[in-house]
């Protein structure tokens, strides 16, 4: 992405996590897994999140020739304390 964005260019984007992209976090989320298909997004795609993701995403990010700006986590205050969501700026 780097390669190809303007110098200075800004990307801001989101992540789910890995057990959200599985159904792991609920029941709810499972079923929608079939819904997301049915109208063409699947969910293919998630970050481990269940330890350090701010460290997962900041590792991917350097892979991608981006550094990270800003970083806001969901999710991490519930029941498993691990975030299921996150946005991002780099």
């Amino acid at each position: 992405m780097a390669d190809i964005s303007g110098k200075g260019s800004t990307i801001v984007q989101d992540f789910y996590s890995k057990a959200f992209v599985k159904g792991e976090t609920s029941y709810a989320i499972k079923k929608s897994i079939n819904t997301m298909k049915k109208i063409g997004e699947p969910w293919i795609y998630g970050i481990d999140m269940s330890e350090d993701a701010g460290g997962n995403i900041e590792s991917l990010l350097k892979e991608s020739g981006l550094v990270l700006k800003d970083l806001i986590l969901y999710g991490d205050k519930g029941k498993t304390n691990k975030p299921f969501y996150s946005i991002f700026e780099a």
